[in-house]
């Protein structure tokens, strides 16, 4: 079986939950963005969004060598990084729910799996001279399965990354008929 379609099936499956927790969950559910508390965690999600959207492309969607790999996986271990920052500031950003739920928690553990399983396998995938310095950053006669995502999934990475953005400003005081926690009631 060819390793490159494993991760890239594998990143699909962790996309889907990554879109069930970082959306449905932080934007829809908890309302992260509103928080004063969990400011800094919805900064980090939004830096960890832009950094997905180049290690996908540069890691998964095209076959990239030489400096272009080694950036693309630069952006995979900052997002790496980004990731276990994150699990640090969860416990008081969400302090008003009583800290990260079992079931989010566990969720989180499953896209850690995923996540750094799709990774490993597409990285070994790739020829030996693709890590070389030299190799055009471009390699040819290497097919990856995830092509078609530079035109899907990085676009849509970069507009949640927008619209998280959108979401932060202006900052939480100045929004017109919202309070320092969410909409008023008045």
């Amino acid at each position: 079986m060819d390793l490159t379609f494993v991760a890239t099936i594998t990143l699909y499956v962790f996309l889907v939950l990554g879109a069930l927790d970082g959306v449905f969950l932080h934007l829809i559910i908890f309302k992260l963005h509103r928080e004063a508390r969990a400011r800094g965690e919805h900064l980090l999600h939004t830096a960890r969004t832009f950094l997905m959207a180049a290690g996908v492309a540069l890691v998964f969607a095209l076959p990239t060598a030489g400096v272009a790999l080694w950036c693309g996986l630069s952006c995979v271990l900052l997002d790496f990084g980004l990731g276990l920052w994150d699990a640090f500031v969860e416990r008081e950003s969400r302090a008003k729910w009583g800290g990260l739920g079992r079931w989010e928690a566990s969720l989180h553990i499953l896209l850690s799996v995923t996540h750094g399983a799709a990774v490993a396998v597409m990285l070994v995938s790739r020829p030996q001279a693709a890590w070389e310095m030299d190799q055009p950053w471009i390699m040819e006669g290497v097919q990856l399965w995830g092509e078609s995502m530079l035109y899907t999934v990085v676009p849509a990475l970069v507009g949640l990354g927008l619209v998280q953005l959108a979401l932060m400003w202006p900052p939480q005081g100045a929004r017109a008929g919202f309070s320092e926690g969410g909409p008023s009631d008045a």
